[in-house]
């Protein structure tokens, strides 16, 4: 398994990213829904289709390796890779293959509270 230390605050295209470790996970956290999907469709990823096959090929990447990243909004975890991930219908529906997203915690994170 890997030990990964992180603090850093980075901007992707402007929108500020904070990636920090805890324990064995990797948090990604964004200010906003909006800021978030910004940054993903911002990444120098194909459009479309292809944009997704190299998402979830990361990721799969990412349980594979042992470490478990978390998407928050926030204080809210909206969304995980990793060995930890369980992957349901709404992964499914969109798509996301190893990432289990939370869907109250989206739909909260969403409204701004």
């Amino acid at each position: 398994m890997l030990d990964i230390q992180a603090d850093l605050s980075i901007a992707v295209d402007g929108e500020p990213v904070s990636v920090r470790s805890e324990g064995d996970a990797v948090v990604a956290t964004f200010q906003s829904v909006h800021r978030a999907l910004r940054v993903v469709r911002t990444l120098p990823f194909p459009d479309g289709p292809g944009r997704r096959a190299v998402l979830r090929s990361a990721f799969g990447t990412v349980k594979l390796s042992g470490v478990n990243v978390l998407v928050r909004v926030g204080r809210r975890t909206v969304a995980r890779a990793g060995p930890a991930a369980q992957p349901g219908r709404l992964s499914q529906l969109l798509r996301l293959g190893e990432v289990e997203v939370y869907a109250r915690q989206l739909v909260l994170a969403a409204l701004g509270r």
